[in-house]
């Protein structure tokens, strides 16, 4: 009885979620929220809650947004906050603030080393000592999110008020009621907190907080309000279509250079370009792919150019041309049909529905959903071997940490597979052969290529100078 029991405790202890894990997991929860500001019962703008994670060197670090965008007599302004924390204790590492208004603009600074705080805004620069693992101005919104939802909780916390710096930061926060509330038209059970603050300005005398935030039982912020300001949770917008999200992830991408290795000796770099533009009633993605080798005592130079249809970038044409002779590779898809030109000579090829070229290959591992066991599968055109290579599978195997460099950073590793026959003649016999090929990827949790592998030991890494 005494072995089960220890083994059950054993197991409990090592499957439960430790606080920093549930940390992360509500703060990926809380994703990205708008709310609709009002003031004095008159809407009066909106405000767009931000939160997402990231990797700095070898830890994990909290980068959170909130954006005030103000309508009032037909004027707009905008307040702009961006936090930066480790995500060990979401001690402030640095912070910015941009206020734009009408005929002016208000900037402000602050970062945290060796525990003292480094101020600038208007007044000049301010340094505050002992500092260390304080909160930023934007965190406690997020901290409530994760706490647990019941009447008579409460934390004290100790937070940096950068924006307004004070002497006296330790901040007092109480559940002290579940209520119902309406949100977009519906009413919902609702936990309110309060937050309370008092104590003097370093400069601007005696001051004080009062906020009030409502979160559902999920930690969802539903409604918070701080003065005679009041902010209530809109309705999520509408699900993106495949092509919207495709195309945001192509953005995304955009243009980036790359280092060429070939066992591991630098063999020349490529740079990658990614624009959409509009053709007619759809869009078009169009890759350009612009490949230097190293050929002492030459620079030789291929130019790879795709486009694509916007939709699962499904192949539209494509050429390649090379620097050093007038060798020209061209393909058109239409009606499911390739007219490859190779050098002046054309053959038709019957392509599969949404075949793609090698250039949209690699964005769409990017542009793919990075999670481990995330797949697709795509049949693929190939002007380097110059005709069809079906049945490209291809698998995301978790995460990884690489170097791009000389810093250790986070990634998701995919790879890919194809197998497939080739007939060889040997005398009068047609020999069958199986032949397969495997290329590796690192790709950034923001969608975009570090590095890859593939035949012959060649690599791509991403240039980050």
């Amino acid at each position: 009885m005494r072995v089960l029991l220890a083994a059950i405790l054993a197991f409990q202890s090592a499957t439960a979620q430790s606080e920093a894990d549930k940390l992360e997991a509500a703060l990926k929860k809380f994703g990205e929220r708008r709310y609709q500001v009002t003031e004095g019962g008159k809407a009066t703008g909106t405000m767009t809650l931000k939160t997402r994670l990231d990797m700095e060197g070898d830890r994990k670090v909290v980068i959170l947004e909130d954006q005030l965008v103000r309508k009032v007599g037909g004027t707009e302004s905008t307040l702009t906050i961006t936090e930066t924390s480790a995500l060990d204790g979401l001690g402030l590492m640095r912070a910015e603030l941009a206020a734009v208004i009408p005929g002016r603009t208000i900037e402000a600074t602050a970062s945290v080393r060796g525990g003292d705080a480094y101020i600038k805004n208007d007044d000049g620069l301010l340094m505050l000592r002992d500092v260390k693992d304080e909160l930023g101005v934007l965190t406690a919104t997020r901290l409530l999110c994760a706490k647990p939802q019941e009447v008579g909780a409460s934390f004290k916390a100790r937070i940096l008020l950068w924006t307004a710096p004070s002497p006296d930061r330790t901040h007092e926060f109480r559940c002290v009621a579940r209520e119902s509330i309406e949100v977009g038209g519906t009413k919902v059970d609702a936990f309110k907190w309060e937050q309370k603050w008092k104590g003097d300005l370093i400069k601007g005398g005696e001051s004080s907080i009062e906020n009030a935030y409502w979160l559902g039982a999920d930690g969802a912020l539903l409604r918070f309000r701080t003065g005679a300001t009041e902010m209530i949770l809109l309705p999520a917008a509408p699900a993106q279509s495949d092509a919207d999200k495709l195309e945001a992830a192509l953005k995304k991408f955009g243009d980036r250079k790359y280092r060429i290795l070939q066992d591991g000796k630098e063999s020349g770099n490529i740079i990658m370009k990614t624009r959409i533009e509009a053709e007619g009633d759809r869009k078009v993605v169009v890759m350009d792919d612009r490949f230097f080798f190293y050929r002492p005592p030459e620079v030789q130079g291929m130019l790879r150019t795709e486009r694509a249809d916007l939709k699962g970038l499904g192949l539209l044409s494509a050429t390649v041309k090379h620097s050093d002779k007038d060798s020209r590779f061209s393909a058109s898809v239409k009606d499911r049909k390739v007219i490859l030109t190779v050098e002046g000579r054309d053959q038709t090829i019957e392509a599969p529905e949404g075949i793609v070229g090698e250039s949209a290959l690699l964005r769409l591992v990017c542009s793919a959903e990075q999670k481990k066991g995330a797949a697709f599968k795509v049949d693929v055109l190939s002007l380097t071997s110059e005709g069809l290579e079906p049945g490209h599978a291809f698998r995301c195997l978790g995460t990884e940490t690489v170097e791009i460099g000389g810093k250790k950073v986070d990634a998701f590793k995919w790879e890919s597979k194809r197998e497939w026959k080739s007939v060889k003649k040997v005398g009068d016999e047609d020999i069958v052969i199986s032949m397969s090929a495997e290329n590796l990827y690192w790709v950034s949790p923001d969608g975009y290529l570090l590095r890859s592998t593939g035949a012959g030991a060649s690599e791509f890494v991403l240039d980050a100078k």
